[in-house]
């Protein structure tokens, strides 16, 4: 995965999708904030879909829960992976695409 920080989290670089459909500018960024956590067995997750120059396009909310959340217990970066695979999302690489979950660079400022 390709992280960029930002100003309110961290989001992960995704393939260019249109987020609405009358939508001109593509979103390239996911956005993933863990809004509330039962400690327990599931937990609330809030993503947006951001343009290249942070313009949010669109939002919603996540559910994880059950085996979904024994492995965001284990792997906090796996809030992402899940977020991305719930809205048929694609993560990009330095390399190109990638379906699924993988190990990659961090990057921001």
């Amino acid at each position: 995965m390709i992280f960029e920080t930002l100003t309110n989290g961290l989001a992960v670089k995704v393939v260019p999708f249109k987020a609405t459909f009358t939508d001109t500018e593509l979103s390239t960024k996911l956005r993933v904030a863990i809004t509330n956590d039962n400690l327990v067995s599931g937990a609330q997750l809030f993503w947006e879909a951001l343009t290249d120059t942070n313009v949010k396009k669109t939002s919603g909310v996540l559910n994880i829960k059950e085996a979904n959340y024994t492995n965001y217990l284990n792997d906090k970066m796996y809030a992402f992976t899940f977020a991305t695979t719930q809205l048929e999302l694609t993560l990009a690489t330095q390399s190109g695409t990638h379906s699924g979950t993988q190990s990659g660079t961090q990057s921001g400022s």
